[in-house]
């Protein structure tokens, strides 16, 4: 489902349920202030406004963070590939196989089940064959190239680490369910403004229910970088992949 039908889907909804509370509660509307209501809606309004942008910013720092840090773990593994050629030539070969093997299982393998991540297994087994090459390779002629490699090493196992950490919303459920009741409570006090007519009452609220709806639908995605219509891709991973395959 993508924001347009959410955000219609939440409108209808909203739509129905006023209409119900016009044909059976419209006398609670009798019973209260337009202008009490006013400071009640406007209240509400403000808070879930504040706690929905404060959301909203740190769901987008972690989106921003799980793309840089995608693309850093596809960079990393070209330089590891192209810096293996100052490895002696077996550990050469040995190096840039693990790296292409790693890069196709991620690309194959694991990346289509980011978005429900658990640990697939055979790319855990690349990734760990990779890594464990640490303490095995042996340089050509310069050292310091040697530690360079064993440095990238230790650098591309917290970048996979880091990109699977966003593989889960880190946004607390209590925080959503905060975030519903806000947005249910704006709606129910919007009910309860006295309106002439009850076409302009429901275009009113359907403008506020749409606003609303496209902002939480967002922010879904942007908590949860590999799932949904804005969800990462594999671009980087593929394009490392080409250079590696182009090098060859």
């Amino acid at each position: 489902m993508n924001a347009l039908l959410f955000s219609l889907a939440s409108v209808a909804f909203v739509c129905i349920l006023l209409y119900f509370f016009e044909l059976f509660f419209s006398r609670l509307k009798e019973t209260l202030s337009d202008e009490v209501v006013g400071i009640y809606f406007n209240f509400v309004g403000v808070l879930f406004t504040l706690i929905l942008a404060f959301v909203v910013v740190a769901a987008w720092e972690d989106y921003d963070n799980a793309i840089h840090s995608a693309e850093n773990e596809a960079h990393k593994l070209t330089y590891l590939y192209e810096d293996a050629s100052e490895l002696s030539p077996e550990n050469k070969v040995i190096l840039r196989q693990k790296v292409k093997a790693y890069l196709s299982s991620v690309i194959n393998d694991e990346w289509e089940q980011m978005d429900e991540f658990h640990k697939i297994k055979v790319t855990e087994e690349k990734f760990h064959e990779l890594i464990t090459l640490k303490k095995t390779l042996v340089a050509h002629n310069d050292e310091d190239a040697l530690k360079g490699i064993d440095d990238g090493l230790d650098e591309l196992k917290t970048l996979r680490h880091a990109r699977q950490g966003f593989a889960e919303s880190h946004v607390p459920n209590l925080l959503w369910g905060v975030l519903f009741g806000g947005f249910f409570m704006c709606i129910f006090l919007s009910f309860l403004i006295n309106f002439k007519s009850l076409v302009w009452k429901m275009i009113m609220t359907s403008i506020v229910t749409f606003a609303m709806s496209v902002v939480m639908y967002l922010t879904y995605c942007l908590s949860n970088p590999y799932k949904g219509e804005m969800k990462i891709t594999s671009d980087d991973y593929q394009i490392a992949l080409k250079l590696i395959q182009q090098d060859e």
